[in-house]
């Protein structure tokens, strides 16, 4: 046997091998280390069921503070209610991607199609959760201790090698806390808008006697940076000035929240 036949069994042997091992193999060596890259670490997957190609796991929005001892240690943050399921193509082998990813259970499935050379598109979706408990974010959520609803929609976006362009769109959606008697605190909108290494950010109110405004941005390099802004109606004062002393220091009238370095 001439020695290139030799070279190309031994590189189907690998290739062989190789789909076996991503065939059946769980997701999280590929998929959670795509998503920590994408973060900054902020988002991972955890629980995860299933291989590569079809799978499900649920999603963590991990906490800022220290890291853990281990990196067996359970992820310490807000763990979303249930699970996303995702459905890949085998074209994935060769670098193209075409994916249906759900991400609450009954919920619409979303689709994302695209290729390692071009970049990827993300069609627009939405989903909802409800009685969400926000303590596991850090400082101050873990303080407050805040129970709402969680909206998020989004327009179609596009992820290249020049980052991640598109709109999504956040509302916590009346908004209560075991710190205080004033139910609901309110209804809150943060806007972002991606436009390739970073993202501007802007918060404002809906509804509610605790107004919560400010701006922020995020990128790869320097992680999230939040500045917010939370003042009481007036006829609220006095009931809504014990939770806001928690939260933050005072500025004026205000309360002054900062996420981020």
């Amino acid at each position: 046997m001439s020695r290139v036949p030799k070279v190309a069994l031994t590189l189907l042997f690998v290739a062989g091998v190789a789909i076996g091992v991503l065939a059946i193999s769980p997701p999280t060596a590929l998929l959670d280390l795509w998503l920590t890259h994408a973060t900054g670490g902020r988002v991972r997957l955890a629980q995860t069921e299933g291989t590569l190609w079809r799978g499900a796991a649920r999603i963590v929005i991990v906490d800022p503070g220290p890291a853990p001892a281990s990196s067996a240690a359970p992820l310490q943050g807000l763990a979303l209610p249930g699970v996303i399921r995702w459905t890949l193509s085998p074209s994935l082998l060769i670098g193209l991607l075409d994916a249906s990813v759900v991400l609450v259970d009954g919920g619409a499935p979303v689709h994302v199609v695209g290729s390692v050379a071009t970049g990827v598109r993300v069609d627009a979706g939405r989903f909802e959760w409800i009685g969400l408990a926000l303590s596991g974010l850090g400082s101050p959520w873990n303080t407050v201790r805040p129970v709402g609803a969680l909206r998020a929609q989004w327009e179609p976006m596009v992820i290249d090698s020049a980052g991640i362009r598109g709109t999504l769109t956040l509302e916590l959606a009346d908004v209560t806390s075991a710190m205080s008697p004033v139910r609901p605190l309110g209804s809150w909108r943060l806007a972002v808008r991606a436009a390739g290494e970073s993202a501007a950010l802007r918060m404002e109110t809906l509804a509610g006697p605790v107004n919560l405004e400010g701006d922020g941005q995020w990128n790869a390099r320097g992680g999230l940076k939040l500045r917010l802004a939370a003042w009481p109606d007036p006829l609220m004062q006095t009931a809504l000035t014990p939770l806001l002393n928690l939260i933050g220091p005072r500025e004026g009238g205000r309360t002054i929240i900062r996420m981020g370095a």
